[in-house]
């Protein structure tokens, strides 16, 4: 669980990194009812949803597809949220284990 969640935050970040061109990112992370929630939200150049939707020929949307895999195989899920010129938001959902 702890990797799956450490390797989707780093998918963002990375994202951000090579593709947004953004001054701010934003990260914040909270647990509501038993939910681990994480948004990373950056305000850069943005993109298409569609264009970038995992389009295996150019290699673009791939890191979002293995994102929301992730987040899949340990009952969570990942949403994006972008358009060209008004940033992105990533944000997860992952259901923690109860506690024993």
């Amino acid at each position: 669980l702890e990797i799956a969640v450490f390797r989707a935050v780093q998918e963002a970040i990375n994202n951000v990194a090579r593709h947004a061109e953004a001054e701010t990112v934003l990260l914040e992370v909270a647990v509501n009812r038993n939910v681990l929630e994480i948004d990373i939200e950056d305000d850069g150049r943005g993109f298409d949803l569609l264009e970038a939707g995992g389009s295996s020929a150019s290699g673009r949307g791939l890191g979002i597809l293995g994102m929301h895999e992730r987040m899949e195989l340990i009952g969570g899920a990942s949403t994006v949220t972008s358009s060209p010129g008004g940033g992105t938001r990533v944000s997860l959902r992952v259901p923690l284990p109860a506690e024993s």
